[in-house]
């Protein structure tokens, strides 16, 4: 790994919003890191969120009958992430990325090897510094992986990347640098046929969610970067990926300000990644049990019982949950008399019998499968 030099100017201009000026001065270091101009560049931006939160995952509430419908609205921002792009021949990638002033190597041949270490170091909770792989590397080496597992013929690459979205800030920096290599990639190799902006969004979240960048992301990041357009808000339907695109009726003085705390966070490593695989086996258990989708809103309170039976050895099936006895706001409110004060609840309360260990296991079983499979 070698260090690239920036000038105090040169950290400005990369900072700023002037995309014009961060271009320019992009394809010049480029020239000078790499002796040569960049054949592509491609530019994506961050993104926020303003409704919808956490409704974009698992896939497999979306891919059963009925159709889950859930929302999310927001839009792509002003800072970007930017990816510029030359064929090598001698079978090494070139990664240099000037928010770090680091340049990362790895022959072609050793790239499997590669993913494998970052899979096992992950797992093994390695300190980031003490990685095979830089953080600031990995969702770029597995659109790298994807690029090359979809087809393209890479003999090598040379790669310039910056960005003046904050990182592990939660407004998609690793989403926004994933988007941006499928479109350069797509440009350099149009085998690749990313021709679509769904095609792009499915690359990009491919990408996150690869052995290297080791994520289990859902849509909403990368349709809001990709999806968006300017001055508009996007409403994603995850049902059917569709995008609708409006004008805000909000007073045109209002303004959204996203504050940046500082407090970096890794995705793939946060309690994130095992809710998703969570939600994944819950649904598809849930599903199993009540032989309809029980994804999104189709969820009923009745089917607590059976799932804390499937999932907590220390309440077996024969010690069923009182909806009752759950100190859950609204959930738990009763009338004077202490039946609910909802008849959707009271209804709930009518639970069929539990079912038997051996069945719950069974359908534990075949769920884990479905999941695994989805």
């Amino acid at each position: 790994m070698t260090q690239l030099s920036l000038s105090d100017a040169d950290k400005a201009t990369l900072a700023a919003t002037d995309d014009g000026a961060r271009v320019a001065l992009l394809k010049d270091l480029f020239n000078r890191c790499y002796g040569a101009a960049p054949e592509h560049v491609a530019l994506a931006g961050g993104r926020v969120n303003l409704i919808g939160e956490h409704v974009d995952y698992p896939d497999v509430q979306f891919n059963n009958d009925p159709v889950v419908h859930l929302y999310s609205m927001g839009g792509a921002i002003q800072n970007s992430y930017l990816a510029l792009v030359a064929a090598r021949s001698d079978k090494k990638i070139v990664l240099c990325h000037t928010a770090v002033g680091e340049v990362f190597t790895v022959e072609l041949a050793k790239l499997a090897q590669l993913e494998e270490e970052a899979v096992k170091q992950r797992a093994d909770g390695l300190a980031m510094a003490e990685r095979s792989t830089p953080v600031w590397a990995n969702h770029t080496l597995g659109a790298v992986a994807l690029m090359i597992s979809s087809g393209a013929p890479c003999e090598g690459l040379s790669l310039l990347l910056t960005s003046n979205v904050p990182p592990g800030a939660g407004m998609s920096n690793s989403a926004a640098n994933c988007v941006a290599l499928g479109l350069v990639f797509n440009e350099l190799y149009p085998t690749l046929a990313l021709d679509t902006q769904m095609k792009v969004v499915t690359f990009a979240r491919d990408a996150e969610n690869s052995k290297f960048g080791g994520g289990h992301c859902g849509w909403l990041d990368q349709m809001l970067i990709a999806c968006s357009k300017e001055h508009m808000l996007t409403k994603i339907d995850y049902a059917d990926h569709s995008i609708e695109h409006f004008t805000s009726q909000l007073p045109k003085e209002t303004q959204f300000v996203a504050i940046n705390t500082n407090v970096p966070h890794v995705l793939a490593e946060s309690d994130y990644s095992h809710r998703v695989r969570e939600l994944t086996v819950g649904i598809a258990f849930l599903s199993k049990i009540l032989g309809e989708n029980a994804g999104g809103p189709l969820l009923k309170l009745s089917s607590l019982n059976r799932l804390i039976a499937a999932v907590d050895p220390a309440n077996p099936a024969s010690k069923p949950v009182r909806l009752e006895n759950i100190k859950m706001g609204a959930l738990a409110a009763a009338a004077p008399d202490g039946s609910p004060k909802f008849p959707s609840i009271k209804a709930e309360l009518a639970e069929p019998e539990p079912l038997g260990h051996q069945k719950i296991q069974e359908i534990v079983a075949a769920a884990k499968g479905d999941a695994l499979r989805a």
